[in-house]
C-alpha cells in the first residue's frame, strides 16, 4: 500500500509502470480466494486514470485486451512465480489451499516490474488500435 501511495504521486512516475507494479504487486499477493484478477484490473484502470493517462470521461478498456488474451497474462503471472517457488516452503491441503511455512515478503517487496510494464504497454498499445 505504501508502494502504490509513492507511486500514484503526480509526476513521480510513469503511469503505466505504476500501474503495472501496484497491480501485479497485489495479484502476486493473492489476498481473497476469488476476485484478485478483477481487483488486479482495476488498479490498471485506477491508476492510469488517477494519473491522468486515460482522457476524462474517456472509457479506455484496457482490461478487455488483457481478458482477449488470458494466455499472455498468465504467462507474465508464472514467469515471476516460477522464479520464486524454489525459496517458498508450502503445502497444499485437500481443498487446495496453501499454507506458505516461511517468510516471504522479500521475494515480492523488490520485484523487478519491467516485464510486467511491458506487457501492460503491449495491452495498452492493443485497447488503442
Amino acid at each position: 500500500m505504501r508502494m502504490t501511495q509513492r507511486l500514484v504521486t503526480p509526476n513521480m512516475t510513469d503511469a503505466v509502470v505504476a500501474a503495472a507494479a501496484a497491480a501485479f504487486g497485489f495479484v502476486f499477493l493473492h489476498p481473497f480466494d476469488d476476485g484478485n484478477g478483477r481487483i488486479h484490473r482495476f488498479l490498471v484502470h485506477h491508476i492510469l486514470t488517477k494519473l491522468g493517462f486515460t482522457p476524462p470521461r474517456v472509457l479506455f478498456p484496457v482490461s478487455a485486451a488483457m481478458l482477449r488474451e488470458q494466455e499472455a497474462y498468465d504467462r507474465i503471472l508464472e514467469r515471476y512465480s516460477s522464479s520464486v517457488l524454489s525459496f517458498i516452503s508450502y503445502d497444499l491441503d485437500a481443498e487446495g489451499r496453501m499454507t506458505v511455512h516461511n517468510q516471504t515478503a522479500s521475494l515480492y517487496r523488490f520485484f523487478d516490474a519491467t516485464p510486467h510494464a511491458e506487457y501492460l504497454y503491449h495491452c495498452i498499445e492493443e485497447t488503442i488500435r
